[in-house]
């Protein structure tokens, strides 16, 4: 349950945060190694990437 809650707030964090950023390469490349650590085993990494 918790794990769910958990991606789906990392999830839409990285959705708004590619929205305010205007999907810009260096600032979201930036995020995606700071969470490269965390969410290297999730599945929704793929979805975040369509940004780039």
């Amino acid at each position: 349950m918790w794990n769910l809650l958990h991606k789906f707030v990392i999830h839409f964090f990285l959705v708004n945060l590619c929205l305010v950023v205007g999907c810009q390469p260096r600032p979201f490349q930036w995020v995606k190694t700071q969470f490269s650590l965390p969410a290297s085993s999730e599945p929704s990494q793929g979805n975040s990437s369509r940004c780039l």
